[in-house]
Formats: C-alpha cells, structure tokens, sequence
C-alpha cells in the first residue's frame, strides 16, 4: 500500500504517482466545468484528516489519501 500503487482521485489526476502518464488535471476548482473536482478523499474530516491541505509541506501526513493508506497498511499487518 504505497502512492505508487493506491491513490486518491485527487492524487491521480496530479500524477503524484511520478508516472507523468497524462496532463496534470485542475483539482477542486471545477475548470473543466464538469462538476468534478477531482478532490474527493483530499481530507477525511477525521482527527487524522482534518483540513483541506494538500500543498503544506508540514502536513502531508494528514492528506486523506495519506491516512487511508496507513490504515490499510495497518489492517494488512495486523488484521484490526
């Protein structure tokens, strides 16, 4: 479970993978105009997730596909 393998939409679509297989996407400001913005799981609403955040250098760890990841990897190793 790392961000080369599972990402958030939001994620995706900003090639954070590194893999550069198409254009970046705009996220969360809808300029395609299509009603999706792309910054779906961005943040979680949680105590792990709380805020909309994604370029803070000091909070990547908060970023909801960060936190999902770590719990998956979480529940992979431990079953809980």
């Amino acid at each position: 479970m790392d961000k080369q393998h599972v990402l958030t939409h939001g994620e995706a679509a900003n090639n954070e993978d590194g893999l550069q297989l198409h254009q970046p996407y705009p996220w969360w400001n809808d300029s395609y105009g299509d009603k999706d913005t792309r910054g779906d799981l961005e943040y979680l609403g949680t105590k792990e997730s709380p805020a909309y955040a994604p370029t803070d250098p000091q909070k990547q760890s908060q970023r909801g596909g960060s936190v999902l990841r770590r719990l998956a990897q979480t529940y992979q190793k431990t079953g809980k």
